[in-house]
């Protein structure tokens, strides 16, 4: 995973490589998802797995956009 600061919010974030081969921004930190993920939540592992609604245990970074103020600035 790469680190650095987000340009639009100035915020700590790391870039981790996809499956698909595009880098996704995400949080700084981890997370283990600890009970039913709700509809709509998604992580990305260490190994660029994109988990949409993932399983209780999974480890991985929640995307970066989901918490950004200036996400909309980069949506395409």
């Amino acid at each position: 995973m790469k680190t650095g600061l987000c340009k639009g919010c100035g915020e700590d974030i790391g870039w981790i490589m996809t499956k698909a081969g595009t880098w996704m921004p995400v949080e700084a930190e981890s997370m283990t998802i600890l009970g039913e993920a709700s509809r709509g939540t998604t992580i990305v592992t260490e190994s660029g797995e994109v988990l949409r609604h993932p399983n209780v245990g999974e480890e991985g970074y929640e995307p970066h956009w989901g918490h950004c103020k200036k996400a909309s600035e980069f949506k395409r």
